[in-house]
């Protein structure tokens, strides 16, 4: 029991000492009135297209583009509330954007962000040619706006980049 409790202490040190070697930077969206944290060491897109309202990312391989990235994309004029919508259909969402064959899902659960009913997700993709990946999905219906926190990174990376997720998710928070 002794061991177990000081392997347990260790662990927990460990892990608080790798959280608190990580900086980060805050970025607005002021006509959605969301932030976001993101590392400091992660590179801020500029120039994005289409529904994608912010984007940043981190090179693993250096010339390779094999990233960890964090995306906050919308859907305008959704017409369905979160709390209406099933775990089955948010799974059945994200996993026909890879196809359903490359997905796995590992959990899903309802939580609220900023007051509003979200839901989240947690799958791997693995598709022909690329190395697997592990993303995490924040799904959240704002006014008429479907908003998804997307978060993800070769799944041989994930536990190395788990704190650094759960960070970025926690932080997205809407102040208007």
């Amino acid at each position: 029991m002794k061991k177990f409790l000081m392997v347990s202490i260790c662990i927990i040190l460990f892990t608080s000492a790798i959280a608190e070697d990580v900086t980060y930077k805050q970025s607005y969206n002021n006509s959605h009135g969301f932030k976001i944290e993101y590392p400091s060491d992660w590179t801020l897109t500029s120039g994005i297209m289409d529904a994608t309202l912010f984007k940043a990312s981190k090179d693993l391989y250096g010339a390779n583009p094999i990233t960890a990235s964090v995306n906050v994309q919308v859907l305008s004029n959704y017409g369905h509330s979160m709390d209406k919508m099933s775990l089955k259909d948010v799974e059945y969402i994200m996993t026909n954007v890879f196809g359903s064959d490359n997905v796995i899902v590992h959990s899903k659960n309802r939580l609220t962000i900023s007051n509003i009913p979200a839901v989240d997700i947690l799958f791997e993709v693995h598709i022909a040619g690329v190395d697997p990946f592990v993303q995490y999905a924040i799904l959240l219906v704002k006014g008429r706006n479907l908003y998804t926190i997307s978060i993800g990174c070769p799944k041989n990376y994930y536990n190395s980049f788990r704190l650094e997720i759960s960070h970025i998710a926690n932080s997205f928070k809407f102040y208007k």
